[in-house]
């Protein structure tokens, strides 16, 4: 897309236009907080400034606004496939009278009680701070206006201009993430008041608020440091820009070594300690995790993705066992389960005859304990309870007490450690033996 080229850009209720099929939520365009619905539509004339085709960001600056739909240009016409890979549009600045009127419609007709004829109502001389016009936060560096213009709507004179930097350092704890941004309250000394400040990344997401620690491990950074720059007039605050190295090296690739840190540390977890229960899915687990409230879709769809993940970090003892175990696990009929102590699996094999519930460890000498039941849903469900009390009752009093008093249908299945076998080949071979 061409700069100095004109667009139009059509507003219908919660949708920005760019062409007749290309639209964008009012979210993804940095308008006003204000700005939640145009109920009568309304288009704004703009240039374009620049695009960012990594970003699929396009920069424009308003010429017109208008309370009304309008065709596109013909430009847009001839670049509307480059149109239909925009995300995002950034104002370099919004006129908020101008765009509050074109969102209400045109200003009514009133008469006058005499029938001396129609007149519009008139303006306020001075305008609200809100409907000032501003710069928006987050466009790239412009060359300054230069002094002299006229000040806002109704003010003698040229505005009072001045531009302030300041440093700030914050610990991880201290941010907020968001959609797109991280959201820190500087303490300004030099404007002495608190300013909440957003520094813009597009890989950033609101779920990362729960593991944002681990970012500062994998950047070894204890905290994050932070430049401002605040442009005023007349006092106010028309235009910030903020950057911190820390948060613009995060990138799909370091998003991935924070998800690798974080499942490592995944055997240590700990859980609530009003949890009665050994067995857990994915998303239970994820739920009952102590330290840290995360979403079970942060980082995984399934839990086949989070086992594999485990795997490949992992020195497990048995990595090849749980390899087998997860390829031939029935996931349509159940859901693996995570025991936390010892850090173990349960799966489930389905068979000709019977259906086979394995428990495997990750990283203990555990023999492997295969269960063997009726291909029975309702049996099933009640085998998995009795598995449950089975790992509770090994745990505390160790596995001699189970093999005395087990009456269920059961196998044992040794690992075997030594270099002059290859362990996992006589496992598979134990294991096949034994199902049905």
């Amino acid at each position: 897309m061409k700069a100095g080229e004109e667009i139009v850009i059509n507003f219908i209720q919660e949708q920005a236009f760019l062409t007749d099929s290309k639209a964008l939520n009012l979210d993804r365009l940095n308008l006003p907080g204000f700005v939640k619905r145009f109920e009568r539509g309304a288009h704004l004339v703009c240039r374009i400034l620049s695009y960012n085709a990594g970003e699929k960001k396009l920069f424009v600056e308003v010429l017109r606004y208008a309370p009304d739909y309008s065709a596109f240009t013909e430009y847009q016409d001839m670049v509307a496939d480059a149109l239909d890979g925009v995300e995002s549009v950034v104002f370099r600045s919004i006129d908020t009278q101008k765009l509050l009127s074109c969102m209400k419609g045109p200003e009514p007709v009133l008469r006058d009680g005499e029938g001396r004829g129609e007149h519009r109502k008139p303006n306020r001389a001075i305008p609200e701070e809100s409907e000032w016009s501003y710069l928006m936060p987050g466009f790239p560096d412009e060359p300054g206006t230069p002094d002299g213009q006229e000040g806002p709507a109704g003010f003698p004179g040229p505005a009072e201009k001045q531009t302030l930097q300041e440093e700030y350092g914050f610990f991880w704890k201290d941010l907020r993430f968001a959609f797109g941004a991280v959201q820190v309250l500087c303490k300004s000394a030099k404007l002495g008041r608190r300013v909440e400040v957003k520094i813009y990344n597009d890989h950033l997401r609101p779920e990362f608020d729960a593991i944002k620690n681990y970012f500062g491990k994998i950047l070894k950074a204890k905290k994050i440091k932070v430049r401002v720059r605040y442009e005023l007039e007349d006092h106010r605050i028309v235009h910030l820009q903020a950057y911190s190295p820390e948060i613009a090296r995060i990138d799909r690739d370091l998003i991935d070594s924070v998800k690798l840190e974080w499942v490592k540390a995944l055997p240590k977890k700990k859980i609530a300690a009003e949890v009665d229960k050994s067995l857990f899915t994915m998303d239970e687990y994820f739920e009952a995790a102590t330290d840290q409230k995360i979403k079970p879709g942060l980082f995984y769809q399934d839990e086949k993705e989070l086992l594999q993940d485990l795997l490949d970090i992992s020195s497990s003892k048995h990595y090849k066992q749980l390899r087998f175990l997860s390829s031939n696990h029935a996931h349509r009929i159940m859901k693996l389960r995570f025991i936390l102590h010892p850090f173990s699996f349960l799966f489930l094999i389905e068979g000709e005859k019977k259906y086979h519930v394995v428990w495997e460890t990750l990283d203990t000498a555990e023999a492997t304990y295969v269960w063997h039941i009726e291909k029975d849903l309702s049996e099933l469900k009640r085998t998995m309870q009795k598995v449950e009390k089975i790992i509770e009752t090994i745990k505390v009093q160790g596995k001699t007490a189970y093999i005395q008093n087990a009456d269920e249908h059961y196998h044992r299945i040794y690992h075997d450690y030594s270099a002059l076998v290859d362990g996992f080949v006589r496992w598979k071979g134990e294991l096949e033996a034994v199902l049905s």
